[in-house]
Formats: structure tokens, C-alpha cells, sequence
């Protein structure tokens, strides 16, 4: 079985990356793969993709064309791959690095107060 144009977005920018690019929530891109990307969202991934997803392929329905809604300069590819999803260093994923950076400014005052 071939993989959907939006699995291939998640696999190119990595999950957390693209909703947070997207500003929508990891769960709505996951139920994407089930319903399809809204239309107001199209565009969205495929920016985040660099267009190595296109929205003729996410949605055929609205883009029949293989060239519909592609930029008019045309598509500027980056030699360089997208950014590789970034893993959070703690075995936690909600204690990210600005919380650990605003602890440790906690603790430094705490000790500069003594």
C-alpha cells in the first residue's frame, strides 16, 4: 500500500514540527490521515514540505491540475533536506528546553538571594 501525500509530509518535517508550523494540534494532522487536509491547511503543509508535497497531491478533488496553486516563480527546492524533526533532550516531551532555561534562572536567583 503507497504511502498518503500527507503521511509523506510527516515523514519530510517530522510530526511535532509541522503542527507547530501549522499552529494546529500533533492529534488534527493525525486525524488528517484519515479524513483528508482541510482546504484552508492545503497550502500550509505544502510550504512546510518546501512543495516536495504538492496540493494536487493532498487534495485532487480542489487541485485537479498537477501545476493548480504551485508558486508562480515556480517551485524553489532547497538542495538541503527540511529540517529533521528535533527531540526533545529530557525523557519528558512537555519539559521542553525554554522550561529547563527558566528553571535554571529560578535557581540562580534563589541562590544569589542568599
Amino acid at each position: 500500500m503507497s504511502e498518503l501525500p500527507i503521511e509523506t509530509a510527516i515523514r519530510l518535517v517530522g510530526l511535532q514540527p509541522l503542527a507547530k508550523q501549522l499552529r494546529v494540534t500533533y492529534q488534527a494532522i493525525r486525524k488528517w490521515c484519515r479524513a483528508g487536509v482541510p482546504p484552508e491547511r492545503v497550502i500550509g503543509v505544502c510550504v512546510a514540505t518546501h512543495w516536495q508535497v504538492t496540493p494536487h497531491m493532498l487534495r485532487p478533488d480542489i487541485y485537479p491540475n498537477p501545476d493548480d496553486a504551485l508558486p508562480a516563480g515556480g517551485i524553489v527546492r532547497s538542495t538541503e533536506a527540511p529540517a529533521a524533526p528535533v527531540e526533545c533532550a529530557s525523557g519528558d516531551p512537555r519539559r521542553g528546553i525554554d522550561r529547563r532555561r527558566s528553571d535554571q534562572r529560578k535557581a540562580d536567583r534563589r541562590i544569589e538571594g542568599c
